[in-house]
């Protein structure tokens, strides 16, 4: 099991779905962190976290 756990990151079907996420992960992050929206507020909201 484990032998199979750490040859499967080795597979190119694998790494391109890995591709994939890390892009879309990245640009969460970056939008989430870079810009602020962790603490942003709504239209007619008092506070978007609390």
């Amino acid at each position: 099991m484990q032998a199979r756990v750490r040859a499967e990151p080795q597979t190119p079907n694998w790494q391109a779905r890995h591709a994939v996420r890390s892009g879309v992960e990245g640009t969460v992050n970056e939008f989430a962190h870079g810009h602020g929206m962790r603490r942003c507020r709504d239209r007619g909201q008092p506070k978007a976290h609390g």
